[in-house]
This record gives structure tokens, C-alpha cells and sequence, in this order.
């Protein structure tokens, strides 16, 4: 009786043994890679059978990779830049401050985070170490922990090689704060100045005249604050270093994402000829325009081309497309579509791509699809497409849509052509003067009616025929 008590305890303590050593393995291997393993580190009990277990968990710690892997903390919140000021902010005491943090919108995109009190600052690396490592318990349970040798400093100027952002690895290598940390409260706060105090152009000066961004190449606002500097970006606003600034310094292209009225487009596009130098500010001649060409309602069409002489195609625009075209109809015919056009030139190719894209878009509003189709193919310099070009680009696609993009093109250039020939004589000086004038740097409405030219021809210069 006694003998079976004491074998029925044995084989069970031998199970509990197995099991715990087995779930230990499975929580260090989630935890990250660990060096070393240390055999010892079990608490080994007389058995055979727990002795060949052992072998096979000691030789199963023989596959971790001696590689160890670092994480990277970073702040978004004012709680968290407070809490952790010792560091980030190489304060010499933490910010005495009543913080209450919230971690919904952190807890939304990474899940949940152990919630500390908002009143335990942390001012030493090794109370940031044991925070932020919190998986690193584990291997304290189990008297196991990484050499000094292997530690980061967390104020250490370099990082290591394998650093990985938003996960639970044991080792932390640095925290800091977000880049755009600052920029998103500097946004509320002209979003609240001009709201309730009425300080638009008092405010929006003093912001543009803050120092640190020179730090910053190109500062992204969201419409509601763009809205605030386009009110006092009029053309007979006298401080004209401000509006330079905002040009120079804001990207307006999240304007054209809420479909704002063309006039606004318009008058932007106007302030940045007349400060000149358009030729060398890449984001009012390529990201900006690129996207009021690709804009699916068509209503930037017009504006841009009193800008540009015409679109300038390149392989810009091949991305751009076609990646529009992707998020639209994704599909075998569409890759095999894109693949056929890479034996065509450039130019060609961004023109097709035009063509299919405004097909697709066309339902939203037809007449503006079939004007902007007809603005683009009156400002460049290009051949029509034939109809066999079409019937030979567009194989891929079903016997019904070709005649239907055929259909819609020839109605909405007003050309019907059987081969492929040069445009005509008076298009071409069209497009040649277009381009003199923009490379003079002039408004093209203003500097085609400085030309002196009879109405009609003023009018087939401004695109209108």
C-alpha cells in the first residue's frame, strides 16, 4: 500500500517536472532568443525517466540562436514623455506633474500594456529596464538572466544590430519619444488658437516663426489646420515672408484628399507663382500637381494647367497610376494590362494608364471625367491613340469594355484616328508656347494675354478649345 502511494507521488511529481520544464521552454522561446541556457538551472530529481526528459530539454535549449534581439520604445503620449523625462529629456528630476495617462489609443493598435500609476516617475535606467521588460520576470523566476556584457545602455549614442520596434522582447536597447510628438501638439494648439480665441494670423505667424522647424523638411497638418493658413494666404496679404514660409514649409497635398473647391487649389497655385522659383520647389511641381492630375473627381484639372504648360510625364506618374488602378480593380486582366505596357515608352505608357484610370473613375461624374480627359490630351504634345492601339494594349480585358474605353476617348478628345501621326501644325505651336511661357515663369492666363494675340487664338492657348 505504501510502495503504490509512494510510486502513484513519484510519477506524478515526475509529470509536474516534465510539464513545468516543457512550459518554461514554450515562455522563454515566446519571450525572444535567449544565449544560453544553463543545464543546472533545472532542479534535477532521481529518476531515470526525469533524467531523460532533462536530456531532451537541455538538448532541445541547443537550437536558440546566440543572437539576442533589442527593443525600441517609442512615447506618443504626454503622460508617458513625463513620466520617463529623467531619460528622454535628460532632466535632472522628473517633471513634478499631476499626470493621469491614457493608453486607449496605444491599447487599439498594440494591445494591452501593463497600466502603472501615474504618479511613479522613472528616473533611473534600471527601474526603465524592469518596466519595459517585464517578459524578463520569467527569466528571474528561473534564475536566468543575459550577461552584463550584453546589456544597452539606454543613453548609449548607437543601437544594435538587431533592434525591432512594438514588441515584448526582454531586452531594451532605447526609448524615445515620436518623432511627430511634438508637431501633433503644436497642431491642436493652432487649431484651438484660431477656433476660440480668434488669434488666426497672430497665432499662425508666431508659429511659422519658431526656430526649430528648420529642423523639418516638410511639416504634414490635417485639413482642418491647412484651412487655417489658406484663410490668410490671400494674394493681398502683406507679410509675404510668412506665406513664403507656409509654402515652403507645409504640404498642402492633404487639401486635395477632402475635395476643397478648385478656387482654393487655384489661388495656392497662384501665391506660389508669384513667389517664384517654382522650377526648384519640387512639391508644388511634382507632389502636388502629381496629385490634383490623379484626383478622382477631375476638378484640379484646370487649375494645374494654368500652373504647368502640361502634365510632365514620367515614371512618377507609372506609380502613381497604377497603384490607383490596383486599389481599384485588382485583378489578372489589370497585371497582365501593366505588364504588356512595359514594352511601350514612357510617355506612352503613362498616357494608357491615364486613359484606363479616368475610365474607371468616370461614373463618379462623366461630363468632369470627359473635360479633364480632353485638358490633358490638348496640353501635351503627343499622338492620339487609335483605335488598334487600343484593341492591342487592352487584349486583356472583355470584348465589351474596349470599344467602351474607345468610345469614351474619341468623344472626349474629339479625334478619331485611323493610324498613329504627328499632331497638327497649330497644335504643336500651341505647346511650344505653352512651354516658353512656363519656363518664363509666368502665370500662363496672364502671360498668354500679354502675347497681344486675337481672342480665338487667346482662348485655344487657355485650352478652352
Amino acid at each position: 500500500m505504501l510502495t503504490d502511494c509512494l510510486f502513484r507521488t513519484h510519477r506524478k511529481n515526475s509529470a509536474l517536472f516534465v510539464f513545468n520544464s516543457f512550459s518554461v521552454c514554450l515562455q522563454i522561446l515566446r519571450t525572444s532568443s535567449i544565449a544560453e541556457v544553463a543545464p543546472d538551472s533545472f532542479h534535477i530529481l532521481d529518476s531515470k525517466n526525469i533524467s531523460e526528459n532533462i536530456c531532451s530539454v537541455t538538448m532541445a535549449t541547443r537550437k536558440f540562436t546566440t543572437e539576442i534581439k533589442y527593443k525600441m520604445v517609442e512615447f506618443w503620449l504626454p503622460s508617458d514623455v513625463v513620466q520617463h523625462s529623467f531619460i528622454v529629456q535628460n532632466s535632472i528630476s522628473h517633471l513634478d506633474l499631476d499626470v493621469s495617462p491614457s493608453y486607449r489609443l496605444r491599447t487599439y493598435y498594440f494591445g494591452s500594456y501593463f497600466k502603472y500609476s501615474p504618479y511613479s516617475m522613472i528616473n533611473t535606467e534600471e527601474k526603465c529596464h524592469k518596466f519595459h521588460s517585464r517578459s524578463r520576470s520569467l527569466l528571474y523566476k528561473y534564475n536566468l538572466d543575459l550577461p552584463k556584457a550584453r546589456e544597452w545602455s539606454l543613453k548609449n549614442e548607437s543601437l544594435p544590430k538587431n533592434i525591432e520596434e512594438y514588441t515584448d522582447l526582454p531586452c531594451l536597447a532605447r526609448i524615445g519619444i515620436s518623432a511627430d510628438f511634438y508637431i501633433k501638439i503644436l497642431r491642436n494648439f493652432i487649431d484651438h488658437a484660431c477656433i476660440y480665441a480668434d488669434l488666426n494670423e497672430k497665432a499662425l505667424k508666431w508659429v511659422m516663426k519658431i526656430d526649430e522647424l528648420k529642423y523639418y523638411k516638410s511639416l504634414e497638418m490635417p485639413p482642418n489646420v491647412l484651412k487655417h493658413f489658406v484663410d490668410s494666404m490671400h494674394v493681398e496679404f502683406a507679410d509675404s515672408e510668412f506665406v513664403e514660409k507656409c509654402l515652403t514649409k507645409l504640404d498642402f497635398t492633404s487639401l486635395l484628399r477632402h475635395n476643397e473647391k478648385p478656387g482654393i487649389v487655384g489661388n495656392l497655385l497662384h501665391l506660389v507663382h508669384r513667389k517664384g522659383g517654382r522650377l526648384e520647389h519640387e512639391m508644388w511641381r511634382c507632389d502636388f500637381a502629381d496629385r490634383c492630375f490623379s484626383h478622382p473627381s477631375f476638378m484640379y484639372v484646370g487649375e494645374v494647367l494654368k500652373f504647368l504648360d502640361a502634365p510632365h510625364l514620367c515614371g512618377r506618374f507609372v506609380d502613381l497610376f497604377q497603384s490607383e488602378i490596383s486599389a481599384i480593380r485588382c485583378c489578372f486582366p489589370v497585371r497582365l494590362f501593366f505588364r504588356n505596357l512595359r514594352w511601350r515608352s514612357e510617355r506612352r505608357c503613362v498616357l494608357l494608364l491615364h486613359l484606363y484610370w479616368t475610365y474607371l473613375n468616370k461614373s463618379r461624374n462623366p461630363s468632369a471625367a470627359s473635360e479633364s480627359l480632353r485638358l490633358v490630351w490638348n496640353a501635351v504634345h503627343d499622338s492620339f491613340i487609335t483605335c488598334n492601339e487600343i484593341s492591342a494594349e487592352f487584349v486583356c480585358f472583355s470584348s465589351e469594355v474596349i470599344p467602351d474605353i474607345y468610345d469614351f476617348y474619341s468623344k472626349a478628345v474629339g479625334e478619331c484616328p485611323e493610324d498613329v501621326r504627328p499632331r497638327t501644325l497649330k497644335h504643336l505651336c500651341r505647346s511650344t508656347i505653352r512651354y516658353q511661357l512656363w519656363r518664363s515663369e509666368q502665370w500662363l492666363p496672364e502671360g498668354i494675354e500679354q502675347i497681344g494675340l486675337p481672342s480665338r487664338l487667346q482662348s485655344y492657348l487657355k485650352l478652352e478649345m
